[in-house]
């Protein structure tokens, strides 16, 4: 599994034990210190396809509710976001969604691109702890992207918003398909992902459900 992370920032296996979120857990360990989503929460987050009734405000379920979801990096609206992702199947669901992955070393981005990303300023919402933060930055490894909360304060972070939308767009897209019990581990400072559309756009009772932990 390291070895995979360090190579090209994500691994993907099989529950070993007898219970998916013990193994979700272990491995978080394993990686650095597993951290809840939210405050007083369990660390172990429940993830479904969600309608804007019953998500988070101002959640990517809000926004997006059962469409598809955006590339992004989790708990971007934190001063430094989680290091790894780890997640696991409990069920696939009967729509057939994937789990979209794109490495950020493999986006085309020249010298003035990277240099308009660390200096084009947006506002990150987190409520009474919001802040101002750029895409990239010379003093931090990781990589700072959720179009749910960074917000553009003027004409240079609409460009770079531009510039990486195009990136994305032309970049090689990796394909997650779930099965029960897969486990999936992500350097979240290295890996963009998304939900791909449901195939059957009608059905709102699908039963999509992944276990997350984040591991600062």
């Amino acid at each position: 599994m390291l070895d995979s992370l360090q190579e090209r920032g994500w691994w993907k296996g099989k529950r070993l034990g007898p219970n998916l979120d013990d193994d979700l857990c272990r491995i978080a360990s394993r990686l650095g210190q597993p951290v809840g989503a939210r405050r007083r929460r369990s660390i172990v987050e429940v993830l479904k396809p969600k309608s804007v009734d019953v998500a988070y405000a101002n959640s990517l379920s809000a926004q997006y509710q059962l469409s598809s979801f955006p590339y992004h990096v989790d708990t971007a609206h934190w001063s430094t976001p989680c290091k790894y992702i780890v997640m696991g199947c409990k069920s696939p669901g009967i729509c057939d969604r994937k789990t979209l992955l794109i490495d950020w070393a493999s986006l085309q981005l020249d010298d003035s691109d990277i240099n308009l990303l660390k200096n084009a300023v947006f506002l990150v919402k987190d409520g009474a702890r919001s802040f101002y933060s750029s895409i990239v930055s010379d003093n931090n490894q990781f990589i700072r992207y959720d179009v749910g909360c960074m917000h553009a304060t003027g004409l240079d972070s609409k460009k770079a918003l531009q510039i990486l939308s195009s990136a994305l767009d032309k970049s090689v897209k990796i394909e997650i398909e779930w099965e029960e019990n897969d486990i999936l581990v992500l350097d979240n400072w290295r890996i963009l992902h998304g939900r791909s559309r449901s195939n059957d756009p009608i059905n709102v009772s699908e039963s999509r459900e992944l276990h997350r932990v984040l591991v600062k």
